[in-house]
């Protein structure tokens, strides 16, 4: 699996994420400009610890 990359974008002064895969980070970057021309402020890699690790247990009321 290609790792993971946190896009922060600057939305009218409010800060949001989106996550991304990407081969690297300047692929990460070429991809987030693509989408986000204008508003892309910074590019994230998630280390392992942050990758998801598959579906989490469904919670039981």
């Amino acid at each position: 699996m290609p790792p993971l990359f946190d896009l922060i974008l600057d939305c009218n002064g409010v800060l949001n994420t989106e996550r991304v895969e990407a081969a690297d980070a300047d692929a990460a970057w070429r991809a987030g400009l693509m989408l986000h021309l204008g508003t892309l402020k910074g590019v994230v890699q998630l280390d392992e610890v942050d990758q998801p690790q598959g579906n989490p247990p469904a919670s039981g009321s």
